[in-house]
């Protein structure tokens, strides 16, 4: 019986270790989860927007772009549709494009981060190098 307090302290030490590698809670304001943008997989794609969708996440839309480069197709996050029309970037079916970005794992799958969108020759930068949305300048 003199093993039974170290067994105790064992255990709820491995609970701890469980709790603490759980997803954490979404944030108080209701907002989803930031997806993470690792700058040392930047890359740059090169192709047409075949489709253009938007998607509700927490209180805003998100434009999300089918993306057809040489290999396929590509999911790509351009980023809240307030933030693009406030930046002027009104994009179309059939654009071309070079977007600067990274992959990230998404709720539904690997998704590609844009950082900046490059459009006959204007380019719009949308995250910092550290992927956080940058504020437009009044």
């Amino acid at each position: 019986m003199k093993h039974l307090p170290l067994l105790s302290l064992v255990l709820s030490m491995g609970t701890l270790g469980i709790a603490h590698q759980a997803p954490p809670p979404p944030p108080a304001s209701g907002q989803p989860p930031r997806m993470q943008y690792d700058l040392s997989q930047e890359q740059t794609l090169q192709g047409t927007v075949a489709r253009i969708q938007t998607r509700g996440q927490g209180p805003m839309n998100m434009v999300m772009l089918t993306f057809t480069v040489a290999s396929g197709s590509r999911t790509v996050c351009v980023g809240p549709e307030g933030m693009l029309a406030r930046r002027g970037l009104a994009l179309a079916i059939g654009d071309a494009l070079t977007i600067l970005g990274a992959s990230t794992q998404g709720p539904d799958g690997e998704v590609f981060m844009a950082r900046t969108v490059t459009r006959e020759g204007t380019t719009v930068d949308l995250l910092d190098s550290q992927g956080q949305p940058i504020r437009a300048s009044h």
